[in-house]
């Protein structure tokens, strides 16, 4: 799955952090659902968590006469977690009922992968690692966080 996925990108480009993003939504449900989801789907869903997540903060301001707004939103939420809700189900029992919610979990994975990818490979100037020199051992972690703070500054 993996190899597929580099080798398409290596004749269409990679987007970054979209596809990377849309392969780890469609590599999470192989692992723990062994369900298939198509990489359009996959991107839809990333979209659509992306709301979730920008709606999550943006709600906290929000005056209750605009939740009107939002109902589209609500309603593709629930559709998601009647979606989800049989795969968890089967997977972890019902324990987890309801807590199959699309905006926990899921994000800081592809994130901090499609940082790193970009990072590492990236020839563009805006690239916090241009030297692309060898990461020295037992300093992996250190590499990473520090690829993950660049994108703050």
């Amino acid at each position: 799955m993996i190899t597929e996925f580099l080798d398409s990108r290596r004749t269409t480009g990679l987007k970054m952090p979209g596809d990377v993003k849309a392969f780890i939504v469609q590599l999470f449900n192989k692992l723990a659902f062994d369900r298939h989801v198509a990489f359009e789907e996959a991107e839809q869903f990333v979209g659509f968590q992306t709301i979730v997540v920008a709606m999550g903060s943006l709600g906290q301001i929000l005056p209750k006469p605009f939740y009107m707004f939002l109902s589209s939103t609500s309603r593709q939420y629930a559709q998601y977690v009647l979606e989800f809700e049989p795969y968890v189900e089967n997977r972890y029992g019902s324990d987890l009922r309801g807590s199959c919610a699309p905006s926990s979990g899921g994000i800081s994975v592809p994130t901090d992968i499609s940082t790193a990818v970009g990072v590492l490979y990236s020839t563009h100037t805006t690239n916090p690692y241009p030297a692309k020199e060898e990461i020295p051992a037992r300093k992996e972690l250190e590499f990473s966080g520090r690829t993950s703070a660049s994108l703050l500054l």
